[in-house]
């Protein structure tokens, strides 16, 4: 939304340290989550997340590309936020689908304990 709203190049500057800091720390999160669940073999965790990174950037450059040669750049904008809007959605499905099962299961096995 920022860059949709942005006129003046300090402006873009200010997106940019922001832009810089959640995607460092959203990287970070990822390679350790995967890391984690695949404790024993650390180095292909590592090898994977960054084929994947790799991957994702490929595919949102060629995506970028055809939306803003079909349409415009702006278009390109609308269609990063819904998408953003719908990972946040299937976020929270997912955490409430197994996120919750999972920490009921953990109390019953506490009490048991």
């Amino acid at each position: 939304m920022g860059m949709l709203m942005s006129s003046q190049m300090w402006q873009f500057f200010a997106l940019q340290i922001v832009n810089g800091i959640f995607i460092g720390i959203i990287a970070t999160l990822g390679m350790v989550a995967l890391q984690d669940r695949m404790k024993h073999q650390l180095g292909v965790a590592s090898t994977l997340f960054s084929n994947l990174m790799q991957v994702s950037i490929l595919l949102s450059s060629v995506s970028v590309g055809l939306v803003a040669q079909k349409y415009n750049y702006y278009t390109t904008l609308y269609v990063s936020f819904g998408a953003t809007a719908c990972a946040f959605l299937l976020m929270g499905y997912f955490y409430l689908t197994f996120c919750k099962k999972s920490s009921v299961k953990d109390k019953l096995v506490l009490k048991r304990s």
